[in-house]
């Protein structure tokens, strides 16, 4: 593999002297490579530890609000618009839901890694909500992510009302009896 530093010719890619890197996919859809901050691991794609893509993460959560928060409801807004994919001047939200006070609650989701650009994204909707959809009502926000990295939790440090939570994907199988043994059970 051959890596081009910033200033130079082409050489050899050494990862002890340029880093770890990866290909990344901005918001608008264009990938960028990287570089992985230190300490920070990146799961090789197929291991089956996310989800494939970030609206199966989001229709899940959409169907089980409860796994965020106890309460939680989708907002649905005066013209019937549901909170999943809202559509704002400010772009789509993820999810826009009410908890059980009555306030609002922002979900902005990445499949995998954050990039430290939803910090600003999760801040522009929340701008935004609070201004036109809130009516006085406390407003949160919310980044679930498979990974937060380093950057966003120091990003987030110091903003009230905005936090981040990272998903853990589990699955449990059951046996399942064979037709005749099935008949048997009470």
């Amino acid at each position: 593999m051959i890596f081009r530093p910033a200033t130079g010719a082409l050489e050899w890619y050494d990862p002890k002297q340029h880093g770890q890197w990866e290909i990344a996919e901005l918001e608008n859809g264009k990938l960028v490579a990287r570089e992985i901050e230190k300490g920070e691991t990146v799961d090789p794609v197929g291991e089956g530890k996310s989800f494939a893509a970030e609206h199966h993460l989001r229709d899940f959560l959409a169907k089980n609000l409860h796994v965020i928060e106890e309460g939680l409801q989708l907002y649905v807004d005066e013209g019937g618009t549901v909170g999943v994919e809202y559509k704002t001047p400010m772009g789509r939200m993820d999810l826009l839901t009410v908890d059980k006070k009555g306030g609002l609650l922002i979900i902005e989701l990445k499949v995998e890694r954050g990039p430290d650009e939803v910090c600003g994204q999760i801040m522009r909707y929340y701008g935004w909500v609070k201004r036109h959809v809130a009516n006085g009502k406390p407003v949160r926000g919310l980044i679930i992510a498979q990974h937060i990295s380093e950057r966003i939790r120091y990003a987030l440090a110091d903003v009230p009302g905005i936090t981040a939570r990272e998903y853990k994907l589990h699955i449990t199988l059951a046996d399942v009896p064979h037709v005749d043994e099935a008949k048997t059970r009470p």
